[in-house]
């Protein structure tokens, strides 16, 4: 099975909307990095989700749904909104023997930026990560997105419009296909003969080290 590339690590240095210090070293350090051609470090980002369930098991993310970001340059001015991360697309990479499941060019950049998915990090993302109902409320780690000159600033919560949906299971064991997190989802379940739903879904994107 083809998996993309595994470079070296360097130490994550951002999450979109994070501490302000982690974001300072980013677009500071980094961007001069980048400036004076040095090797581009990896940042690993790992996006955490909470939800409210009623009468809900667990909301599963399947290791093949994509998902819809919002990117950007992190050194310059070029952003990029509802961009697929695909982990079944396979993207080489120039000048390279890696690859990636999102490759992009922006504006001015000699090289690719890339964003890698992974769905297992060391003490930190467990590989098949869902929402259960004993994480009601809280954060929960549930895909990391290694990331080379590319800052993630945002994701459609599975909108309609991705095309792209979680699983949704009940206590009583109904499952619920394709659900979209984007808005508050109530259902009926019959099995169960009560009304389940999952709602006031939040996300942050945070810096992890890659446990490598």
């Amino acid at each position: 099975k083809r998996t993309p590339h595994s470079r070296a690590r360097g130490k994550p240095h951002h999450a979109a909307g994070g501490r302000k210090k982690e974001r300072a070293f980013f677009g500071g350090a980094w961007a001069r990095e980048l400036r004076e051609g040095s090797v581009v470090v990896m940042v690993l980002l790992v996006l955490y989700v909470k939800a409210t369930l009623e009468n809900v098991s667990k909301i599963a993310f399947p290791t093949s749904l994509p998902f819809q970001l919002s990117i950007k340059d992190p050194v310059g001015y070029d952003e990029r909104a509802s961009v697929t991360v695909d982990p079944q697309n396979i993207n080489e990479l120039e000048n390279s023997r890696g690859e990636a499941h999102f490759v992009v060019k922006f504006e001015g950049q000699m090289k690719q930026s890339s964003i890698v998915i992974v769905d297992e990090v060391k003490n930190v993302l467990k590989k098949d990560a869902s929402i259960t109902e004993e994480d009601d409320g809280a954060f929960v780690p549930i895909r990391g997105f290694e990331c080379r000159g590319v800052d993630i600033t945002g994701w459609d919560k599975c909108s309609e419009e991705s095309g792209s949906g979680v699983t949704v299971v009940s206590k009583a064991g109904t499952v619920f296909e394709d659900v979209h997190l984007d808005e508050d989802w109530y259902e009926y379940c019959e099995k169960g003969g009560e009304a389940v739903s999952a709602t006031d879904v939040e996300f942050d994107f945070r810096i992890e080290k890659s446990g490598k």
